[in-house]
């Protein structure tokens, strides 16, 4: 029996279901994957910041860039994990639509994981290069 074939009775109404395209599919697992990706990047960096910061320079500059750092790191993790729970929760399946507002707190929060990695990096890089030519 072919899925696009498929009808469900809820309530005496029929109602057609249809398989959402391969393509699709393909597309969500591979932003699991890439969000899975970010948060373990960060996940890292912040512990390998919090074990070796004081062992690497010894009278480091512009500390506060760390902290920067640090607080852009865990922004990914966190926006990354909810964005991960809200495809989860909406990964298409034949017969649920999702709604409009969690497609767009899907966006906001991916945004919100690329400025937390990207702010991260950039203050990760200019502490070391500070620290480094100095």
């Amino acid at each position: 029996m072919s899925s696009q074939n498929n009808q469900a009775t809820l309530g005496g109404a029929r109602e057609q279901d249809s398989d959402p395209p391969a393509s699709h599919l393909e597309f969500h697992k591979a932003f699991y994957e890439y969000l899975k990706h970010l948060s373990t990047i960060s996940t890292g960096s912040i512990v390998l910041l919090a074990a070796f910061l004081e062992k690497i320079f010894a009278q480091p500059r512009w500390k506060p860039l760390v902290g920067v750092s640090i607080i852009g790191f865990l922004i990914t993790v966190i926006a990354s994990v909810f964005a991960y729970s809200l495809m989860v929760f909406n990964f298409p399946r034949p017969g649920i639509r999702s709604k409009r507002w969690e497609g767009e707190m899907v966006f906001w929060t991916i945004w919100l994981t690329w400025l937390g990695f990207i702010s991260g990096v950039v203050a990760l890089a200019i502490f070391i290069l500070k620290n480094l030519f100095v």
